[in-house]
């Protein structure tokens, strides 16, 4: 499941950020371990205080904004990196590329949290 959604890493900056969505599965402490679950039924998530979000590639890219500028998302698979990308306009490309496509679609959910555009 760990290849499925973001890293705790991540998942921490993305709950720091305010993600606010329930996600189908969580990272949580137990006791001196860090393991991953699902979050709830039906996808209702009740986040206690040392658990966090852990969306998929999916959860995030339905969160992402379709079109920044009118200029069109692009997600493209490279050997060994996915790439999430949107185009500014003027020659100016917006791109983050992570191992997998869910951390690299959690970097685009990021940057465009930092710059107001969702």
């Amino acid at each position: 499941m760990k290849s499925l959604c973001v890293s705790i890493e991540t998942a921490k900056e993305l709950k720091a950020a305010g993600w606010m969505k329930p996600t189908e599965l969580s990272w949580y402490t137990d006791g001196t371990r860090i393991r991953i679950r699902p979050s709830g039924l039906s996808g209702i998530q009740t986040l206690v205080e040392d658990e966090n979000p852990a969306p998929t590639a999916e959860e995030i890219l339905r969160e992402l904004p379709k079109d920044l500028e009118d200029k069109a998302m692009l997600v493209r698979y490279f050997p060994n990196a996915w790439r999430v990308s949107f185009g500014l306009g003027e020659g100016t490309l917006v791109d983050f590329g992570e191992y997998t496509l869910s951390e690299a679609a959690a970097q685009m959910w990021l940057w465009c949290k930092k710059e107001g555009r969702q």
